[in-house]
């Protein structure tokens, strides 16, 4: 049983794929997506964890945050944006 130091990517029994628990996890998943040169437009491992996170916190898996969360410099630092169909999504799925 790995010990709290430890980053694992395990898969959540509600959900397909794996669950990125903490920043370990996140920036491993990150150097795969650059490494693969499968970034949908990420150019570097920050871009994709801002990615990653910014999806999340909208409910979106990391490979639907890596597909509609952009990510942009301005002035100098990055910004994340969500695509306009994620948003009427997340919109319409929305109970209220």
């Amino acid at each position: 049983m790995p010990d709290e130091t430890t980053a694992v990517a395990v898969a959540a029994p509600q959900q397909h794929g794996m669950a990125l628990r903490s920043f370990d996890d996140y920036m491993g998943f990150a150097k795969v997506v650059i490494d693969s040169q499968l970034g949908l437009g990420h150019k570097n491992p920050a871009s994709v964890v801002i990615a990653l996170q910014y999806g999340a916190e909208l409910g979106f898996s990391p490979m639907a945050s890596l597909r509609n969360v952009h990510v942009f410099e301005s002035r100098g630092q990055l910004k994340p944006l969500p695509a306009a169909d994620a948003l009427v999504a997340v919109a319409l799925s929305h109970p209220d």
